[in-house]
This record gives C-alpha cells, sequence and structure tokens, in this order.
C-alpha cells in the first residue's frame, strides 16, 4: 500500500499482546494491520476502552488482539516488541469514562430540570481531588458549565486526531467499486485509539444519543431499544441464571 492510501485510509496494528509486569507487550512480529475507524468498529472501540479502567492482564490481552495498543500503530512495527504501560492504561479508560459519566449526569440533569445531580458530581470529583474550581450555584449556570467543561474534557483529548480528504471510489476492499470519480469526503486521520474514541464519544453527543450503565455488570453501553438495560451477553447471562433457578425450584417442588 502507498503513502497515499495510508494518508487517506487510515489504518492500525493489532495482534497477540500479554503483560509483563506493568506494560503490555505486542509482538511486532505477529501483527495485522487493519482498516480501522470505520463507525462500527469506533463503536466498539468506545466501550472497549472505557472498561480498561479496572483492566486485568486477560481485558488488556484481549483489548490487543481486538484493537492494537493505544498510542502505537502500523508506524512503530518493527523487529522489536512495541510496550506500552498498563497504568495509562487504565488512566486512558478512566478519564474517557469520567467524560461519559458527565454526559450522563448532565442529561439527567437537563431532562430533570435540577442542576442538583450535577453539583453534586462536582463536590465528589472536588473531594477526591480531581476538581478544584467554582461550582456555580445558580441551577443554569452550572448547566452550562458543565457542559463547557465536558466540551473541554473532550477537546483535549482529541489531539491528533486529524482530518483528510479522500476518493471515496478509492477505499473499497478488493477493487469493488461503488461509488464514481467524482464522490469525496472527509476522512479521519488520526494518530491514536484515545482521540478515536474520543471523536466517537463527541459524535454521540452532537447527535444526542443516550447510552447506559448495564443493570448487570455497570459498565456503559449503547442500547439497541429503549427498554434495554443490559449488555446482550449480560441478559443472556441473566436469563440463563433465572432459568436454571426456576428449574430448581420445580425440581424441588416436585420433591415435595
Amino acid at each position: 500500500m502507498t503513502d497515499s492510501r495510508l494518508k487517506q485510509f487510515p489504518e492500525w496494528a493489532r495482534g497477540p499482546a500479554h503483560v509483563i509486569g506493568e506494560e503490555i507487550v505486542l509482538d511486532a512480529g505477529d501483527t495485522e494491520v487493519y482498516r480501522a475507524f470505520d463507525p462500527e468498529h469506533a463503536e466498539r472501540l468506545l466501550f472497549d476502552l472505557m472498561a480498561l479502567e479496572n483492566l486485568d492482564n486477560h481485558t488488556a490481552e484481549a483489548f490487543a488482539r481486538k484493537h492494537g495498543l493505544l498510542w502505537h500503530g502500523p508506524q512503530d512495527l518493527g523487529i522489536e516488541p512495541i510496550r506500552e504501560s498498563i497504568l495509562e492504561w487504565r488512566i486512558a479508560g478512566y478519564e474517557l469514562k469520567k467524560s461519559a459519566a458527565l454526559y450522563l449526569i448532565l442529561s439527567l440533569a437537563v431532562a430533570n430540570d435540577s442542576a442538583q445531580p450535577v453539583q453534586q458530581y462536582f463536590r465528589r470529583q472536588r473531594d477526591r481531588g480531581e476538581f478544584t474550581g467554582r461550582i456555580p450555584d445558580n441551577p443554569d449556570e452550572c448547566l452550562r458549565f458543565a457542559s463547557k467543561q465536558l466540551a473541554e474534557r473532550i477537546a483535549r483529548e482529541l489531539d491528533g486526531f486529524g482530518t483528510t480528504f479522500v476518493s471515496s471510489c478509492g477505499g473499497l476492499p478488493e477493487g469493488v467499486q461503488s461509488y464514481g470519480p467524482l464522490d469525496f469526503r472527509f476522512g479521519d486521520r488520526p494518530s491514536n485509539l484515545v482521540a478515536v474514541a474520543n471523536a466517537q464519544l463527541g459524535r454521540i453527543l452532537v447527535k444526542k444519543q443516550l447510552f447506559k450503565y448495564c443493570a448487570e455488570c455497570g459498565q456503559m453501553f449503547w442500547p439497541k431499544r429503549k427498554d434495554q438495560i443490559y449488555h446482550k451477553a449480560c441478559g443472556d447471562r441473566k436469563r440463563q441464571r433465572e432459568r436454571r433457578a426456576r428449574r430448581a425450584a420445580d425440581n424441588k417442588a416436585d420433591e415435595l
């Protein structure tokens, strides 16, 4: 692939990785370079990166197989393994999840026409030493303050997220062409996965799409239906537990 194609259609590297000490190590000799950052991948990346807040070795290695490292891409591939700090992965997940949590709290405050959830949020942040500013007493001012804080958080993480201009007819695999030579579009040109995830979060905010905390595992997810309260996998596990409990109760009743 030529340099011009790389510039037009961003790629990233993923593959087997292992946690060694305090680092996640990607084996540069056994990686896959893949076409990344399409909307479907960005959605999965967003929630998978949030989950890095409390990652264990298995979660870290699974993330690297699915997405790659956070800050090292194809340009860093060579003979030597590529390493990143597990602590920095946890911080990245925590900061992304904190932005998403502020959005959910701000949405709740607006829906209830009350600044109290936002004020409580900033007080908790202040108690943890993560916020030192003045919390506005005026409700409208407080909501505007929270909105600006959220925008600034996401904007800071977009460092390295550039934009390019591409010919749509040149971006399909295996030479398949369904666009004409006059079809163009703007494309993303990111330099790290943290920026990609924050850009996806920003797009969700612009569209006013609401995600939720899973009632089973507590992780955030994007519901496919308004009444959905579980990840699909968590919902399946919950239904299996309930079926087993019903069978056990039926068996016990039969024995009486």
